[in-house]
């Protein structure tokens, strides 16, 4: 598998969701990322209500600040998880 997540086929997220989710490490998130902080995102840590195919890598990354509107969010921005704790 390609360690650059913009090369990733839909067969690794799948793989990876499976290896992290199932062991029970909760949701894969990237360094600099807020989803896996917001009310939206899907257990799989790659999908939530604003991109229920797949969030995009530069909001996945933070290099795109999810507090603004995306072109494709559906309308949809972040919102903090109230359960979440931390930052």
């Amino acid at each position: 598998m390609d360690k650059n997540p913009e090369n990733w086929t839909k067969e690794d997220k799948e793989r990876i969701s499976e290896k992290f989710i199932s062991k029970g490490m909760g949701s894969m998130h990237f360094i600099g990322g807020i989803c896996h902080k917001c009310i939206h995102v899907n257990e799989d840590g790659v999908t939530c209500k604003a991109f229920p195919d797949e969030i995009p890598i530069a909001i996945l990354k933070g290099d795109f600040d999810h507090h603004e509107p995306h072109p494709d969010d559906n309308g949809i921005q972040f919102e903090k998880n109230p359960n979440f704790m931390g930052d």
